[in-house]
């Protein structure tokens, strides 16, 4: 006779399990609350990793891998509770001549940063490559590691 896999359907409702989930997702919507206000992607997050961490094995297994990207988006949220200005001095102009002194480009006897310089000078194939690849940040990490996370399934 065969000993169960350890992740086993039966074993996905562990009383810990259940206790654990249900009190940090009850915990988050509180926190997030109290922060920032209630919004409905809040309920949207709990109910996708609720869903996935029960649904089978393999989508617990993706869903506690993926659930680095669910606390990258809970801090960003929680960052608009925290606002830099209330803490410290937000420092503009040591950055903007920073960026002058590093990277500026010389035009008209003027020295510009870049975003300057393009700004005088646009090109709208330029444009809208930066928009492909600006759009790209968050989908093409999320699709690699999927890639990476269902090929691992097959072997």
């Amino acid at each position: 006779m065969q000993r169960p896999s350890s992740l086993t359907t039966a074993s996905l409702f562990t009383r810990k399990d259940l206790l654990l989930t249900g009190t940090l997702s009850v915990a988050y919507l509180l926190l997030s609350s109290f922060l920032i206000g209630f919004k409905s992607e809040q309920l949207i997050l709990v109910a996708l990793f609720n869903t996935l961490y029960y649904l089978s094995p393999a989508t617990r297994k993706f869903i506690t891998g993926f659930s680095i990207f669910m606390i990258f988006w809970i801090i960003f949220d929680y960052m608009k509770a925290f606002p830099n200005y209330h803490y410290n001095t937000v420092h503009i102009e040591s950055l903007y001549q920073a960026e002058k002194k590093l990277f500026g480009i010389w035009q008209d006897g003027r020295l510009l940063t870049p975003n300057e310089y393009w700004s005088l000078h646009r090109y709208t194939l330029l444009d809208i490559a930066a928009g492909i690849f600006y759009l790209c940040w968050v989908p093409v990490p999320l699709a690699f590691a999927s890639f990476l996370f269902f090929n691992a399934l097959c072997y």
